[in-house]
């Protein structure tokens, strides 16, 4: 062999004598465990620097589940307090897009000119939730009574024609009523 790479000089070219030569780059014992670490530094700071919260399962494990119950919210909570601090930032830059979406409606819509539109921007943070123990709560404090017409409830779910479903709810408790005081009276 002739020529080396030595000081770490770059530009150099390794020549080697012979027929049976041959060269191979050296792997240091431990290149994949520093590799994974420089990996989960690396991660670990982009968390950080985002102030967002790690939830994979490796991150979770031995909290339990966590994310199930209302300590969700305090989970998230640099988060939301961080786009609270930031809001001071990005409503007036939405308002300021705002006004422009205003103007267009005003120029393109002509019953929109003469009058002013009045719009806001609302920041809401993300937050994963669980609605059912928030709604057995507030029945709880509310003396088990329902918080919602069952009309409602169905719009909630988002059902298209309420009257319709509640109508054919109906119909269907006629026929199992009956079905019941058929088989009850075939068996006495």
């Amino acid at each position: 062999m002739t020529g080396s790479f030595s000081k770490d000089k770059t530009g150099k070219v390794l020549q080697l004598n012979g027929d049976k030569a041959s060269a191979n780059f050296v792997q240091p014992p431990n290149a994949s465990e520093s590799l994974s670490n420089e990996k989960k530094d690396l991660e670990s700071i982009i968390y950080k620097m985002t102030n967002s919260v790690n939830i994979s399962p490796e991150a979770l494990e031995g909290l339990g589940n966590m994310l199930a119950t209302e300590n969700a919210a305090f989970l998230f909570m640099l988060p939301h307090l961080k786009v609270m601090d930031k809001m001071s930032v990005y409503v007036p830059a939405l308002k300021r897009r705002m006004s422009i979406v205003k103007s267009f409606f005003q120029l393109m819509n002509t019953g929109f000119r003469n009058s002013d539109l009045d719009a806001e921007p609302v920041i809401i943070p993300y937050i994963i939730n669980n609605e059912a123990t928030f709604y057995e709560m507030l029945m709880s404090v509310n003396g088990n009574q329902p918080l919602f017409s069952q009309k409602a409830t169905m719009e909630k779910a988002g059902i298209k024609d309420v009257d319709k479903m509640q109508e054919e709810i109906k119909k269907e408790m006629v026929t199992i009523k009956s079905k019941e005081l058929n088989n009850q009276s075939t068996t006495n």
